[in-house]
């Protein structure tokens, strides 16, 4: 009789250990990974554009899927004339996340959506040049001038990040001195890595960093 009361005790102990790991407003829910938001390369970084390039862009085709990059509360979906659809989601960890661009939007506000589920497709609405994901994280809540926002590849699993950053899409207005300066290499060594002979570049090439 001793012992099936341990045994009760044991299970009841294991049930409560569960639900406190998975309770919404738990330390162990707040500290899930940050996952990739959808598959692509990284046209453009946070800083550019003279420092008002909040986010980063991930280029990939009209209609790819965007998933949340970490679970959360949406706090805003609608259409705007810059970023096109838009999807905000709200971490419990205090972060806010803004998914921008898309050709459709698959969330409503007050949704609770869990990492890696799908929130719309990739497109190029709003202020957009190609079909691509403007992905912004916020350390704080987003405001419109952007004050709490960081480099998202801060927070991104590492491992994705150096997979999908080991090449560079051209962008009009590219020159190899200005790609090389961005990724901390030198013109020689962008050259030698893409086999390239001159100095030219056209948009939509890739080049290979890594």
């Amino acid at each position: 009789m001793r012992r099936n009361k341990r045994k009760a005790h044991v299970l009841y102990f294991s049930a409560a250990v569960l639900s406190l790991l998975f309770s919404e407003g738990s330390t162990a829910y707040a500290e899930e990974k940050w996952t990739w938001p959808t598959s692509g390369h990284i046209s453009d970084y946070f800083g550019t554009r003279k420092g008002k390039h909040f986010g980063i862009d991930i280029a990939a085709k009209t209609g790819t899927a965007i998933l949340a990059a970490k679970g959360g509360i949406v706090t805003k979906s609608y259409y705007s004339q810059t970023y096109g659809h838009v999807v905000f989601i709200k971490h419990e960890d205090g972060y806010e996340a803004v998914y921008a661009h898309m050709s459709k939007r698959m969330a409503n506000v007050g949704k609770r959506v869990a990492s890696g589920e799908k929130i719309g497709e990739v497109g190029n609405t709003g202020h957009s040049r190609g079909a691509h994901l403007h992905f912004e994280v916020h350390k704080g809540s987003w405001n419109i001038h952007k004050t709490n926002a960081i480099n998202p590849l801060v927070v991104l699993n590492e491992d994705e990040v150096e997979a999908v950053a080991s090449t560079y899409v051209v962008q009009e207005g590219d020159t190899l001195s200005k790609i090389a300066s961005r990724f901390g290499l030198t013109v020689r060594q962008l050259k030698v890595k893409n086999q390239l002979h001159n100095d030219i570049i056209l948009p939509k090439q890739r080049l290979v960093l890594n």
